[in-house]
């Protein structure tokens, strides 16, 4: 039985990049009620970024994301929100070095589509701890369930490198 985020769900599928490019592609899965998201970035190519999901091609303003995050040493929370947007962002900041991050969604199609995302940030230093990240956000369509994922840069032009992609699970409740 292959290994699984939770048990029970089944692999749905996955995307990993090559090359140097702004977005993963689309990855096309089967409707399910629940979905859970491994992400590894890579970094970004040159400036930074933050990787950020799209889900069946909309590109209409119908998402939102909220995150706090933690800084290096730090006791304060930073609040960063985006509201109407095209995509949802899997940090609170722009950064160069990799992630990882793993996401929840409830995806009923009736119902909009609230994700939970948790994401640190490497440091690149045993000495110095990375930026700690809890998100949420929101695809607001109520017709259709998540068939369909692309992750790719907010910003539109830094590339995230080869070896940046995702997996998908999913579970019919």
């Amino acid at each position: 039985m292959p290994l699984t985020p939770v048990a029970g769900m089944d692999f749905l599928g996955s995307l990993k990049l090559s090359g140097n490019a702004v977005t993963t592609g689309v990855l096309t899965i089967p409707a399910r009620d629940v979905l859970f998201l491994l992400v590894n970035i890579a970094g970004y190519s040159s400036g930074g970024d933050i990787a950020s999901l799209r889900f069946n091609g909309d590109t209409g303003a119908n998402y939102w994301d909220r995150h706090l995050t933690s800084a290096a040493g730090g006791v304060v929370w930073t609040n960063t929100q985006t509201l109407s947007t095209t995509l949802i962002r899997l940090a609170g900041n722009v950064v160069n070095v990799h992630r990882t991050v793993a996401v929840s969604i409830t995806n009923i199609a009736s119902l909009s589509k609230p994700l939970v995302m948790q994401t640190q940030t490497a440091s690149t230093l045993a000495a110095t701890g990375g930026l700690t990240d809890l998100g949420s956000g929101e695809w607001v369509n109520t017709s259709a369930q998540i068939t369909s994922i692309e992750m790719r840069t907010a910003g539109g032009s830094i590339t995230m490198p080869s070896g940046t992609g995702f997996g998908v699970w999913g579970k019919n409740l």
